[in-house]
């Protein structure tokens, strides 16, 4: 069971955020789910598999999420891109 007390001076909101860290969350989880969403949006949108083919757009997006997850390099561009775009769509509001 996870404490978030004041133990080593890590309570609160800083953390969790280093507990999701240590457990891989910005490093496998987000960019899976990114992938996945954007891949599963798009399947939707274009409708390649027919009007009524959501289980198999989804069943589509987890295999491209999970193949982008074994690729090392795309998950690391991904880890250096964010960040910076994310900067410049504030900058731009």
């Amino acid at each position: 069971m996870a404490v978030f007390g004041n133990g080593a001076g890590q309570g609160g909101l800083y953390g969790l955020v280093a507990q999701l860290q240590q457990i891989g969350f910005y490093d496998i989880l987000l960019p899976f789910l990114l992938v996945f969403t954007i891949s599963f949006a798009v399947l939707q949108k274009v409708k390649i598999f027919g009007a009524e083919a959501r289980k198999i757009n989804a069943i589509v997006a987890l295999v491209i999420g999970f193949l982008f997850l074994q690729n090392s390099y795309l998950s690391f561009i991904l880890q250096r891109f964010l960040p910076n775009m994310s900067l410049i769509m504030i900058a731009a509001l």
